[in-house]
């Protein structure tokens, strides 16, 4: 049997690619989800609600890939499973709501339409390409993994919380008993290596899966409801902070992320 034909130009790592690729989409999804975070820091309930929409995401694609590694003959896929269990966020997100909105968390997840197409979208995946789980897996959990310390530091301060502590579990990993370069560094080598190895139709699949999941992640972002009254409390939140200097930045930038964020009507 002929070896698989290599993706041109996949002597450079599939993880740079990745990052080459979505650098445009990379700075939207940075962008949103930084001017959504001020807003969301001024409500408790807000935050642990904004939480339920990426919950639902991490819970399908925990399940999908469990369900993928268990019933499909894909050596690849296996080999993914110590790293995939260890980065899996479905309980740190319960954790989290819990704490915010209380033990009737599960009756308040809100699924706006994005949030069903980004979980139908994975479910998809689990039946036809179940591979290109991993790249969905790569970008959900390298986000947390690369920016997940300054977020928590970033909650804690805007609530009050205590640092490492509850409320942040989403973005905080356990200590690893191996030393190494750590579960970042791991996951990168194990993508690249997969990425070595791969024929040149799913190599193409895993990076249109990886700006996909860019894709996906804005829309639900975009779609999650802040409203009118919240970004305001934000903004005053950030001049009762730094005074009469951050004043006109604060309440400028209430105004222009509620218009261009679709928060208010384009006549207003």
């Amino acid at each position: 049997m002929s070896p698989p034909i290599k993706a041109p130009g996949a002597t450079q790592d599939l993880t740079q690619e990745f990052r080459t690729q979505t650098r445009g989409i990379h700075s939207i999804s940075d962008a949103l989800v930084n001017a959504r975070l001020v807003f969301l820091l001024a409500d408790r309930t807000l935050y642990g609600r904004a939480l339920t929409c990426f919950y639902l995401v991490h819970k399908q694609l925990d399940m999908s890939l469990h369900a993928a590694a268990v019933s499909t003959s894909n050596t690849d896929l296996k080999a993914f499973v110590p790293l995939l269990t260890e980065a899996a966020r479905t309980s740190a997100f319960e954790a989290d709501m819990a704490f915010f909105l209380g033990p009737d968390w599960g009756t308040q997840l809100v699924r706006t339409p994005a949030v069903e197409a980004y979980v139908s979208h994975l479910q998809h995946l689990e039946d036809t390409a179940p591979l290109a789980l991993l790249a969905h897996a790569y970008t959900q959990h390298m986000a947390l993994l690369a920016g997940g310390r300054l977020l928590a530091a970033s909650v804690a301060k805007g609530m009050g919380l205590q640092a490492g502590g509850a409320g942040t579990a989403a973005f905080t990993f356990p200590p690893r008993d191996r030393t190494g370069r750590g579960l970042r560094g791991d996951y990168k080598d194990a993508l690249n290596k997969l990425g070595r190895e791969l024929d040149a139709p799913t190599r193409s699949l895993l990076l249109a899966e990886h700006a996909k999941a860019f894709e996906l992640n804005n829309a639900v972002i975009r779609e999650f409801h802040i409203g009118l009254q919240r970004p305001l409390l934000g903004s005053l939140r950030l001049v009762c902070q730094t005074w009469w200097i951050a004043a006109p930045l604060a309440l400028g930038l209430a105004y222009t992320v509620a218009r261009y964020s679709s928060l208010l009507p384009a006549n207003s």
